[in-house]
């Protein structure tokens, strides 16, 4: 199974991309909640229905593992991970630089 990056930003605190995952496209929306201080995330598919909202983004957790069941979303693995400290979450200021996206294939 091959893992890839996805490409995230923290020059603006809300955006949104879209993504092939499996063959199939995706949107994901990623916000900033200043209040809490998490990253949060949503999915929709390619009719940009909403399948998943307001998923916090946090490091060393299957994000979307709980939701499988619901074959409208990737069924590959869907993680964040810190490159430079392991247990710390993503800021406003180190998502997609310190941390990572990652997105493991179905098979």
């Amino acid at each position: 199974m091959a893992i890839r990056e996805i490409p995230l930003r923290n020059d603006i605190a809300a955006y949104t991309f879209t993504i092939d995952l499996d063959n199939r496209t995706f949107k994901f929306e990623f916000r900033f909640n200043d209040r809490s201080g998490i990253w949060h995330f949503d999915i929709f598919n390619d009719a940009d229905e909403i399948i998943l909202a307001g998923i916090p983004l946090f490091v060393k957790q299957l994000l979307i593992d709980i939701y499988k069941h619901d074959v409208r979303l990737p069924q590959g693995n869907l993680f964040a991970q810190n490159l430079v400290s392991e247990d710390d979450p993503p800021n406003r200021d180190n998502l997609g630089t310190d941390v990572v996206l990652l997105y493991e294939d179905a098979v």
